[in-house]
């Protein structure tokens, strides 16, 4: 007997290829973080986040208070300051985005959100 072969899929459909000799090609090294300027062109993220490994890691539900809160601001200022976004930071230290972010605003370091600063004019009106 011969061993039963499978019906053609029909014209033109192909059958995949299961051998293994075709696996794809490794992915190709992500370039550095970007961030794209309003002209267009890419610029290379400043090295803000090199300082946050040096970032303590609180436990969960830890709670802040006296010289360690004062202690733990003056390491996210400075790690601010350099230019690490409030998401890294609390990324980093396995804080809410919001404790952080009421930590910076407590000692008014917030930076703004960018986009459209203008303030728009009143429509003046057509008597």
């Amino acid at each position: 007997m011969t061993p039963a072969t499978p019906p053609h899929p029909g014209p033109g459909i192909t059958l995949a290829s299961t051998d293994s000799a075709t696996t794809p090609a490794p992915e190709p090294p992500r370039p550095p973080a970007c961030v794209t300027t309003t002209n267009g062109h890419p610029v290379t993220k400043p090295s803000a986040t090199s300082g946050l490994e040096n970032l303590p890691v609180i436990p969960k539900r830890t709670q802040l208070k006296g010289a360690q809160r004062d202690t733990f601001l003056q390491q996210i200022l400075e790690i601010y300051d350099s230019g690490a976004s409030i998401r890294d930071i609390s990324e980093q230290t396995h804080r809410a985005y919001g404790s952080i972010q009421a930590l910076l605003r407590g000692a008014g370091v917030l930076r703004g959100r960018g986009g459209d600063q203008h303030q728009r004019r009143p429509r003046a009106s057509s008597s």
